[in-house]
């Protein structure tokens, strides 16, 4: 695989421009390949900034999926794939930023596969990215499952674009994200011999689960250079301070400075997954989900929002010169200290590369 000849989809969506470009800097730093930024409804100042932005790189490009209104974002990747001549289908979250080379290894890995992840969100812990049998939904999260089978991400794939489109195809799906009643009756018994049968496929899932059915190669890395904040497009409208459900939150993140606070918010998380339905599904639908999965989508939501809304802060500083806001404190070290690594990453980024008003 020659590497430059790779064309990495990059979509933005509303509010997300302002805080975000400054990280394609960095993608065309320690890279060699090109990338089309992507408008996916974003306002007419984000437009003009990204617009700004492409005409002064000759490895960008500009397109438009939607201009007034945000679609699907399974339904923007169908739109690009179909524009994609190419011999390999590629894209990546626009919160993910590079902090060093990387293109070798997605080289490397491509010989010997079909499909090829990372980018796994720095607010993960290993139960998080890993689907268990007996849950019911299969998130964008899960790169794989507890029995071992691979099923790569969709924040940052590479697909061989060929194998991609005769499995769409063939199989009728997409991208899109499937709930249990719109998945294509043919296909019940192929899921339900490799055990994933689900209730909801998020983006991507449904035509994943059936290209592992049909035999197709996965691989999944989590490469350190390639660095995935995790969920800032889906909280960019929110406020820059830190997320409480509740006063169980409070007491976990404030006593004692926090020293608790990993126990503390496993409990919390335990007592909002009893208290209230999951989101995404009916009351009754949640009702019938393990009490451990609606447990861990309760800590999920926690991680991300807080994640996200904490960068959102650090970019809001970085920009006016102004203090940096405390870390997150989400009760899983390591994740913890992801962030705090990334935050000078990002501190770099935006020293380097100031981000246009």
């Amino acid at each position: 695989m020659n590497t430059a000849e790779l064309q990495f989809n990059i979509i933005f969506t509303p509010h997300t421009a302002e805080y975000l470009s400054p990280f394609i800097h960095s993608l065309l730093e320690w890279t060699d390949c090109r990338y089309r930024i992507v408008n996916n409804g974003c306002n007419e100042n984000d437009q003009n900034l990204l617009k700004t932005l492409c005409d002064a790189h000759d490895r960008l490009e500009y397109l438009t999926v939607s201009e007034n209104k945000m679609v699907e974002h399974g339904i923007a990747l169908n739109w690009l794939q179909k524009k994609t001549q190419s011999p390999w289908f590629c894209f990546m979250d626009s919160d993910i930023l590079a902090t060093g080379p990387y293109m070798d290894d997605i080289a490397a890995y491509m010989n010997k596969c079909d499909v090829f992840s990372t980018g796994h969100p720095l607010w993960h812990a290993p139960d998080d990215i890993t689907l268990p049998e007996s849950f019911r939904r299969l998130h964008g999260i899960h790169f794989g499952t507890s029995d071992g089978k691979c099923l790569g991400g969709t924040y940052f794939a590479v697909y061989d674009n060929e194998v991609l489109t005769e499995a769409m195809n063939s199989n009728g799906v997409d991208f899109r994200i499937y709930r249990g009643d719109s998945v294509p009756e043919q296909h019940r018994a192929a899921l339900r011999e490799i055990g994933l049968d689900k209730l909801e496929y998020d983006t991507g899932m449904l035509l994943m689960s059936l290209m592992y059915a049909n035999g197709k190669r996965f691989c999944v890395e989590d490469l350190q250079a390639v660095r995935h904040l995790g969920g800032f497009s889906s909280r960019a409208d929110d406020e820059p301070a830190y997320y409480y459900r509740g006063q169980a939150d409070r007491i976990a993140v404030k006593l004692l400075g926090g020293v608790f606070a990993a126990p503390l918010l496993y409990l919390a998380d335990c007592w909002y997954a009893f208290r209230r339905p999951s989101p995404g599904v009916t009351p009754e639908e949640s009702q019938m989900l393990p009490f451990a999965e609606r447990q861990l989508l309760e800590g999920r939501i926690r991680k991300r929002r807080n994640t996200a809304r904490y960068f959102k802060a650090l970019m809001q500083s970085l920009k006016g010169n102004k203090p940096r806001p405390p870390l997150p404190i989400l009760g899983y070290a390591p994740a913890e200290r992801r962030i705090a690594e990334v935050s000078e990453d990002v501190a770099r980024v935006y020293r380097d590369y100031p981000p246009c008003r």
